[in-house]
């Protein structure tokens, strides 16, 4: 096809894009770079002792191995809303290692939060 182009996605799906699409739009490629920022947001509890939940993420960040030391990973309240706070968690990994960071995180975050007695909310 001349006037498309097709894209094979991850997931093994095909996409087939005008070409006047690609000229016309904005095209973000994910795997470009040799490293990726991991943007996660935790809504907890108003309650809880900030710097508590610090020293977990922290641990759990350092833990990781494929949690690379540089850039280092940022943790900060990114904002309060009425009985929550939102926490960044913005680690730097390899490309190749996103998704599986990713998932393992959101587990190991969980599960710690969980035998803390950390709160987390869904509001």
């Amino acid at each position: 096809m001349v006037f498309t182009t097709i894209i094979k996605t991850p997931d093994n799906l095909e996409v087939i894009i005008p070409n006047g699409d690609i000229y016309a739009k904005t095209i973000i490629n994910f795997s470009s770079n040799a490293t990726r920022r991991l943007d996660m947001v935790f809504s907890i509890s108003n309650a809880e002792d900030i710097q508590k939940i610090r020293e977990t993420l922290n641990d759990i960040l350092k833990e990781d191995e494929r949690v690379l030391d540089e850039p280092p990973p940022l943790i900060a309240v990114s904002g309060i809303a009425g009985d929550k706070v939102n926490i960044f968690v913005r680690p730097w990994l390899k490309t190749e290692d996103y998704l599986s960071v990713k998932y393992a995180l959101a587990e190991e975050i969980k599960n710690r939060f969980s035998q803390n007695g950390i709160t987390v909310t869904y509001t």
